[in-house]
């Protein structure tokens, strides 16, 4: 203890003072507080520039230790003068944020004058000008130096120095307007935002050269009036869609989502694609007839139908309009319909809907080469009739810049040789029994995934024919001399797959009662159908077409929702497996190493499937996944699941995903005494590790209160913890907490639920500018320096390479984000919002968040 007092004695008379002049404030970098601690050996703070900024003042002789364990000694000279810097920079710091602060303030006092003040003004239209010529914006280009009258929505906005910029759109097109003088200083000028509703008169005027907006024109009001306002705040539409929502928010708001510029194109597409098809059946001289959905008769298989009750009696939704189509061909000759049909099929793949629009053709006296000749006419002088049209042309070139017209003729492959490229080419199928991934053999069912995957590698449209007579419906006919397979055909395009399955049709009516028989099918109430065959047969064939599937090609949409109006499909789990497997292998490529799943995710096969596919090593990849509440009471059982569905020998990380269990028999959330506690369930985790089979165990969405609870009972140390981490909740004192005990944080939706919340500030916009990055980047960038792991998510390859790229920020801009969450009304989470005060049945309280009911963290 001498020795201790020598020192500071030693230290003081350096800096010219005395040691009993000098209080004693004590430091312990790990066990210490900077928000409760007061300085005390009982109460340290934890950093030395808190110390020199306490009560006591900063001439002080500062003890410091780096754990309970060790004993305090002088703080050496070099930590001092850090420290004595930092204290500066603080102080500094300060005094920007409290200038900002007050500047901030100004700004906000000048801005609410501003709207007092607008609110005198009042518009009147100038009746000595001529009268407005109302039109349409799709009409503007013919009334140019014209005094116009437009009314539409404000789809686009901008201010800036007294100016106001709206680009309107009315469903015909898109205009710039602009606002000048007291017409952009009116109360509802300054408070306008985008999708209200407006009348705009003024002049329009032909851009000069150099200048562009839409149409080659502007308008330059001299009067407007708001008929309809747009809400503002978390209710704007801009703050409603951005390029981080997800796809479950996007389809609950699709009635919004149409007025987006790529929506409104693809549906544009869509009926036009439409009139070309009718085009080109009339060319072919097909007449359109319109059968009935109501139907007492399947054609695909009674598991996908969809039964209602018919005046007592049962009956469906069509699945197809074939059999309908072909009582149509001894009187009317070949014949197509444009029609809804309905699959009951529980498939949540991009390339489903339980509702779709079928183009059906069926034809008479052909044989299966002409059918095929045919199909392939009908795809190319559709697509030709479609791009003649200079404003499709030029949408389609918008949505898919890359779209090549097929070319002819298509490649023909019959399923035996597909089989062959398949087991040549390493493209395997998951056995049913075993799960395990096998060759594919002839008689399987090729599936959807293998099928797209070689006619992506082969990159041109395929003709795959010969199916076996198993894997189709009863009336397709079979190969004369190969009876085991049939004369039918499915039009594989790349990137989307089948867009059209065909086939010829029995022609001889005993064989056709065979069909009836091998499936089972009763055939009374097909009589109709089977008098095709007894009153005048012939040879003939037919087709389906997914106009959906089609338009998916045509504009390059990720998934056949994006291409109906208001898609109508099983929601099944929340994992999109096939748009996770493309994200994975995308991200793979592009260098991302950790993947995190679980098994609640409902995509752990296709983590899995994309590790596998993609060749690189399993060795490179960490791989974390997670235990879901209802299965807390059986942990061994639930990790054999999860290593099932990902076909992987280990795992790096297996997390408990929350601490709160779920009695699996009737979904209760358990009450945090109530057993399996997280603590039991942390113990049955332990002992999944001498196993090798998972690398080490973590815990999701705890807390420093949870964690006390968990630690003191736990063998080993949670390697990792995950929880929700943006600058609107940065966590602080979690981090540091997780630190001191040697706990990595990995940080979920990184970027924010709302992303707008960050891209639209002003500290983002300066920071963009400054750093050189994108707002996203910016985020990964913050995240990793600060020492956690951001997982962010994204479905765009472009995004994910931009988010690739992160670098060190400066001193300044980790301040900026670090301070973010001081603004007004945004600490707290962006995810669970429920304004409930409670998350998958616990409190708030319970979870040890510190949150009020809005989700907002309780300052202390």
């Amino acid at each position: 203890m001498a020795s201790i007092v020598n020192k500071v004695t030693e230290q003081a008379e350096k800096l010219g003072l005395s040691s009993e002049s000098m209080p004693k404030v004590y430091v312990d970098e790990t066990a210490g507080s900077d928000d409760k601690g007061d300085g005390t050996e009982a109460s340290p703070y934890a950093t030395p520039v808190t110390a020199l900024a306490g009560p006591q003042g900063a001439e002080v002789a500062i003890f410091i230790r780096k754990a309970p364990a060790d004993e305090y000694a002088p703080i050496s000279g070099a930590a001092l003068k850090r420290a004595k810097k930092g204290l500066e920079q603080q102080k500094e710091k300060a005094k920007k944020a409290e200038a900002a602060a007050a500047k901030e303030s100004q700004e906000r006092q000048r801005e609410a004058q501003k709207l007092e003040e607008s609110k005198k003004i009042v518009l009147k239209e100038d009746p000595s000008l001529p009268a407005a010529i109302k039109t349409k914006i799709q009409g503007c280009s013919e009334l140019r130096s014209k005094r116009i009258s437009v009314s539409g929505w404000v789809h686009r906005l901008r201010q800036q120095k007294g100016l106001t910029f709206i680009v309107l759109r009315d469903g015909t097109g898109y205009l710039q307007c602009v606002l000048s003088g007291q017409l952009a200083q009116t109360y509802d000028a300054l408070v306008l935002m985008t999708e209200s509703t407006v009348r705009i008169i003024g002049t329009l005027t032909e851009l000069p050269e150099g200048k562009t907006a839409p149409g080659g024109h502007e308008l330059a009001a001299d009067y407007w009036q708001l008929l309809g306002a747009a809400p503002g705040g978390a209710e704007a539409y801009s703050t409603k869609f951005n390029e981080e929502t997800e796809g479950a928010v996007l389809y609950d708001n699709r009635h919004l989502l149409l007025r987006g510029e790529i929506a409104s194109a693809v549906l544009r597409v869509r009926s036009c694609v439409l009139s070309a098809f009718r085009h080109t059946f009339a060319k072919h001289s097909l007449i359109e007839v319109t059968p009935p959905c109501l139907v007492q008769t399947q054609v695909e298989g009674g598991a996908t139908l969809f039964k209602l009750d018919y005046y007592g009696q049962p009956a469906f939704l069509t699945q197809s309009s074939q059999l309908y189509l072909e009582t149509c061909l001894p009187s009317l000759g070949d014949v197509f319909c444009v029609q809804e049909s309905f699959r009951a099929e529980n498939s949540h793949t991009r390339r489903h809907l339980s509702e779709f629009t079928h183009l059906e053709a069926e034809l008479a006296f052909i044989t299966f080469d002409e059918l095929m000749a045919h199909i392939e006419a009908v795809i190319c002088e559709t697509v030709d009739t479609l791009l003649e049209d200079p404003k499709m042309a030029e949408l389609v070139y918008q949505l898919h810049p890359k779209f090549e017209k097929p070319k002819r003729p298509f490649m023909r492959m019959n399923y035996k040789d597909a089989i062959k490229y398949l087991v040549e080419h390493g493209i395997k199928r998951k056995d049913e029994e075993t799960g395990e991934l096998v060759d594919h053999a002839v008689g399987d069912d090729i599936a959807e995934a293998a099928e797209r995957q070689m006619t992506d590698q082969l990159n041109v449209p395929i003709f795959l024919y010969g199916f076996p007579k198993e894997l189709k419906s009863f009336y397709m006919k079979k190969i004369p001399g190969d009876e085991a397979f049939t004369e039918s055909c499915d039009l594989l395009m790349p990137n989307v797959g089948e867009i059209v399955g065909g086939s010829m049709r029995i022609a001889d009516m005993q064989e056709l009662l065979e069909g009836y028989k091998r499936e089972g099918i009763d055939p009374a109430p097909y009589y109709w159908f089977t008098d095709q065959r007894k009153y005048g047969t012939c040879e003939h064939g037919g087709y389906g077409l997914g106009v959906e599937r089609l338009l998916a090609w045509l504009t390059d949409r990720f998934t056949v929702r994006e291409c109906s109006l208001y898609p109508r499909c099983w929601m099944g789990e929340p994992g999109e497996s096939e748009a996770c497997y493309n994200m994975i292998l995308n991200g793979l490529k592009i260098g991302y190493r950790h993947l995190d799943t679980a098994f609640g995710y409902g995509n752990e096969e296709a983590v899995g499937k994309a590790i596998r596919d993609s060749g690189v090593p399993r060795e490179e990849i960490f791989v974390t996944t997670k235990l879901v509440w209802d299965d807390h009471g059986r942990v061994a059982e639930a990790f054999e699941r999860s290593m099932k569905n990902l076909g992987l020998d280990y795992v790096d990380l297996y997390l408990m995903h929350w601490p709160q269990a779920m009695d699996p028999k009737d979904g209760r959330y358990l009450a945090p005494e109530e057993s399996p506690t997280y603590v039991e369930t942390w113990k049955a985790m332990e002992e999944l590790l001498p196993g090798g089979r998972v690398k080490s165990i973590g815990v999701s969405n705890f807390s420093i209160k949870t964690l006390e609870v968990l630690l003191p009972e736990a063998k080993v140390l949670p390697a990792n913890i995950q929880v929700e981490l943006h600058p609107s909740l940065p966590s602080f004192k979690l981090l540091e907490y997780c630190k001191s005990k040697g706990i990595v944080v990995t940080a979920y939706c990184p970027l924010g639920r709302n992303f707008k919340l960050f891209a639209d500030s002003a500290e983002f916009k300066s920071l963009n500018e400054s750093e050189g990055l994108s707002t996203a980047q910016l985020l990964i960038s913050w995240a990793l320096q600060r020492g956690t792991v951001p997982i962010p998510k994204s479905v765009n390859e472009s995004r994910l390479r931009d988010n690739f790229n992160v670098t060190r920020l400066s001193d300044h801009a980790m301040n900026v984000i670090d301070n973010f969450h001081k603004t007004s009304g945004v600490h707290g989470t962006l995810v669970f919002k429920t304004g409930a005060g409670k998350v998958f049945g616990w409190t708030f309280d319970q979870l040890g968040w510190g949150m009020d009911k809005d989700g907002n963290v309780i300052e202390s």
